[in-house]
């Protein structure tokens, strides 16, 4: 891979630092990093999930204070995903280690959207 220039590289860490700052300023990391979160973990379940009925009745819908939170279209796709916690678990740290998930919960969730 070839080295990128200095200047290039003085750029994006300028640009990083610069977004750091803004978001700082208008208190809202938290909330983009659970943002960030939320879309990755919902990649990952989605992967796990794929070739399962439960591709179409679940999906990560909030995180917040180290919980995540997967809406389930009925009560067996909850059931089910309730048995997968531990694996679904272990992925999403091995894959997001920024993330301090300490507890997932599967519960039924007719409506759609992120809550």
């Amino acid at each position: 891979m070839p080295e990128l220039p200095k200047r290039r590289r003085s750029s994006l860490t300028q640009i990083s630092r610069m977004l750091e700052g803004t978001l700082k300023r208008h208190g809202i990391t938290k909330q983009v990093t659970a943002a960030i979160i939320v879309d990755r973990a919902k990649e990952i379940l989605a992967e796990m999930v794929a070739d399962s009925p439960l591709a179409q009745d679940a999906c990560v819908v909030s995180y917040a204070a180290g919980i995540l939170i997967i809406g389930c279209a009925n009560a067996p796709a909850t059931f089910d995903i309730t048995s997968m916690i531990p694996t679904i678990l272990a992925r999403i740290q091995s894959e997001i280690p920024e993330a301090d998930i300490t507890k997932i919960i599967a519960r039924v969730q007719i409506e759609k959207g992120n809550f």
